[in-house]
């Protein structure tokens, strides 16, 4: 969509697949990652995925002027400081997704963008292992189970 693509996450692991999937930077979330990120001229927009109070406080501080972050995440509870939002024309948001016209925008601009998800397909014998790696798929994947016959 013409952006530079940063991704912050709290380790180095996820380097290659935030690459391999389009990011143009990859910072671990840090202080450090807050200046490398202003430095580039600050985060015009911040899409924050991660479940975590203190995540969310700590990346306020990449943000650019005139920026917002925009929360899709369950948060129970945030601070962050009002006055260098006003100062800096700062703004935050929430975004609840998940009913079917966010559904059907995410596949038109999946089709139209040429992004393809990432499947792991396993055969029925394979049942076990496949719940047993459920848990390291962490929403990157989609696990298909099938019989010998696919």
């Amino acid at each position: 969509m013409g952006y530079e693509v940063i991704a912050v996450s709290s380790n180095m692991d996820k380097e290659k697949l935030a690459k391999e999937l389009g990011a143009h930077h990859y910072f671990v979330s840090s202080e450090t990652a807050n200046t490398q990120i202003q430095a580039m001229g600050g985060a015009k927009l911040i899409v924050c995925t991660a479940p975590s109070q203190s995540v969310v406080e700590k990346i306020e501080g990449a943000l650019g002027a005139g920026g917002s972050i925009v929360i899709v995440a369950a948060i129970p509870e945030l601070k962050i400081n009002p006055i260098r939002m006003l100062s800096m024309n700062q703004s935050v948001c929430g975004r609840y997704s998940g009913d079917s016209r966010d559904s059907e925008d995410c596949l038109h601009f999946s089709k139209i963008q040429g992004v393809h998800p990432m499947i792991q397909k396993y055969k029925l014998d394979q049942v076990n292992e496949c719940f047993e790696n459920i848990g390291n798929a962490r929403f990157r994947s989609v696990i298909v189970i099938r019989n010998d016959n696919e």
